[in-house]
């Protein structure tokens, strides 16, 4: 599967502090690969092609919240 750039560099850094707050991580999640390469990967962990997923709603929560904060000024006349 291709991962996006941003996406890859995110889970590049993400490896890389792994790796350097435990030492053994590299040889742990080695062995970890080892052993569950010949299994198939579960289908709930699989992920379908097709639409991108939602934006997020913090936009629209945010202009939300700057209006009812608006609207209460207006009533109370600050």
């Amino acid at each position: 599967m291709r991962w996006p750039a941003r996406q890859r560099r995110a889970l590049n850094k993400i490896e890389k502090t792994l790796l350097a707050d435990d030492l053994r991580f590299g040889s742990l999640f080695a062995i970890f690969t080892r052993l569950t390469s010949p299994e198939a990967m579960p289908g709930i962990e699989r992920v379908k092609a097709g639409r991108r997923p939602l934006q997020p709603l913090a936009p629209v929560a945010l202009i939300a919240i700057f209006l009812a904060l608006c609207a209460c000024v207006a009533m109370l006349g600050w």
